[in-house]
């Protein structure tokens, strides 16, 4: 599979960069942007869940007593994925901070712009990576169907999509990493590995439910997709 994928980066090479660069840095900027405006009220819940999940626990996350919550009045009423996401972007912030701490010789904590604005950046990246990856799971689903210039267009079209990255890079949802395990769950499938498909769905599900109705589509798509194997998809 790896030589297969490989097939499709030999031409256009410059332009498939050019567009993922593009996009790339289209997220940064608008990430900066959304810095001096504060933070929007999912982007405080997650980070919420987050600090709870690093303080207490994760089930703590999901009590419907406030006294854990610093902002959030509800609790966690999302799939343990995306907690389980988010709360690694958030050690990973922490570890960061740390870092900057002692290259800074100042306190851990002591830095306002690291207990704010980097911690923002951070709870953004998961979505921020899956939005790439959606772009480059496009290309590849349509350059192996109808070409590579197609595949190029499609890519366009999720990296430079206002509502995809408006929805990740600066509201701060995250309904880019389940919907990049539903495009994983099709590139599997188009490719006869039934397996690993159903295994990216059922990740896509665990991390949101938002793509549940989908699943009776999902299966019959999978139906023709083995040839009518029923015995290979619920093997």
């Amino acid at each position: 599979m790896i030589i297969k994928v490989k097939v499709y980066f030999k031409k256009f090479p410059f332009l498939l960069a050019i567009i993922f660069l593009a996009g790339f840095l289209l997220r940064c900027l608008f990430i900066n942007w959304t810095l001096r405006y504060g933070n929007t009220f999912d982007l405080v819940t997650y980070e919420d869940w987050v600090r709870i999940a690093h303080v207490y626990n994760f089930a703590a996350t999901y009590v419907t007593t406030t006294h854990h919550s610093t902002f959030v009045i509800s609790p966690n009423n999302q799939a343990p994925g995306l907690l389980y996401i988010l709360s690694g972007a958030y050690e990973l912030w922490i570890a960061t901070g740390k870092v900057i701490a002692h290259l800074t010789h100042t306190p851990v904590g002591s830095i306002a712009a690291v207990n704010t604005y980097l911690q923002h950046i951070f709870m953004k990246i998961p979505s921020f990576i899956t939005d790439l990856g959606m772009g480059l799971l496009a290309y590849l689903l349509v350059a192996k169907e109808v070409g590579r210039k197609r595949g190029l267009l499609a890519a366009s079209l999720i990296l430079f999509n206002p509502v995809i990255f408006y929805n990740s890079a600066i509201w701060g949802q995250t309904d880019s990493l389940n919907n990049f395990f539903f495009l994983l769950s099709l590139f599997f499938a188009f490719r006869k590995n039934i397996i690993f498909s159903v295994l990216a769905f059922a990740i896509s599900i665990y991390i949101k439910l938002s793509l549940l109705p989908l699943l009776p589509f999902y299966i019959v798509f999978l139906f023709f997709t083995s040839k009518k194997n029923t015995k290979k998809i619920l093997a």
